[in-house]
């Protein structure tokens, strides 16, 4: 998807603690643009003024959604690439954007093409880049390239004036019990889910987390029936589900998945796997 040129290259673990962390929020299909704005960016990430992250600085290996958390809750400055698919991005609008604004993280939104951000009431308000409204990808040749220095220099101009914040931490009160806080086990998924599975399943799983969330505060246990049309996976949906933060952290004493027949009772058979243990 993307040249080993265009990666963003990790300070060392001291050093990124000091730089005020630039989060860089864009659709994957914008991601030829996203490459050309990191590459006027890096100087500045290499010399330790500002610490570049988007999705592309996780190494293979790494849990994508534990260190996508991470850099939600750091970020300083967020960089919001504007295209029409990043405005029909569930996960950018719903869950990126909207967690930097109630953070109160300031926000760049760069205009690569023609599209409706106008009629976005979060972003109007907003000085955009450019800020004659030109877009990105009708500009050619030296125009072009004199814009992207102006982007990188006003960034780093940006980043001056943004007073510094220590990395988030969570900390546990005393008050509260430590097992509230804790993320509860996953059992009877045998894999995480995908990037994939996580990027496209965003509005089905606000909805989903809502009503799981509303159930904990009644007295009965509920039942939750997921339907859809061919196409959807909802075994993936389940996956996705079973590993979100917030569920495990909310069902902490765990997220448990099994098959039932048509005619046997949910509640029962997990009555059944807990009375004989997993």
């Amino acid at each position: 998807m993307k040249s080993s040129k265009s990666a963003v290259r990790k300070a060392p673990l001291k050093q990124q603690l000091l730089q005020p962390v630039v989060y860089i929020s864009y659709s994957r299909t914008d991601h030829v643009w996203k490459d050309k704005i990191v590459q006027y960016l890096r100087p500045f990430h290499e010399d330790g003024t500002i610490r570049l992250w988007d999705d592309q600085s996780i190494a293979l290996g790494e849990d994508w959604l534990s260190q996508n958390e991470k850099a939600l809750e750091n970020a300083q400055v967020t960089l919001l690439l504007l295209s029409v698919e990043s405005l029909r991005s569930e996960f950018i609008t719903h869950i990126e954007i909207s967690r930097f604004l109630k953070r109160g993280v300031r926000l760049i939104p760069v205009l690569l093409e023609e599209c409706a951000w106008q009629k976005i009431p979060w972003i109007s308000p907003i000085q955009i880049f450019p800020r004659d409204a030109h877009p990105l990808s009708k500009m050619t040749g030296v125009v072009r390239i004199e814009m992207l220095q102006k982007l990188a220099q006003e960034v780093v101009e940006f980043v001056k004036h943004t007073p510094q914040k220590a990395p988030v931490k969570k900390r546990v009160k005393r008050s509260e019990p430590t097992k509230m806080n804790e993320l509860g086990g996953v059992f009877g998924v045998t894999q995480r889910p995908s990037e994939h599975e996580v990027l496209s399943s965003q509005k089905e799983l606000i909805v989903i987390k809502q009503v799981l969330l509303d159930s904990l505060a009644r007295p009965k246990p509920k039942t939750m029936g997921i339907f859809g049309p061919r196409g959807i996976s909802r075994s993936a949906l389940v996956r996705v589900i079973a590993y979100d933060k917030d569920v495990r952290r909310a069902f902490h004493d765990g997220v448990y998945y099994f098959s039932t027949t048509r005619n046997e009772s949910p509640l029962g058979r997990m009555q059944a796997i807990l009375a004989h243990g997993l």
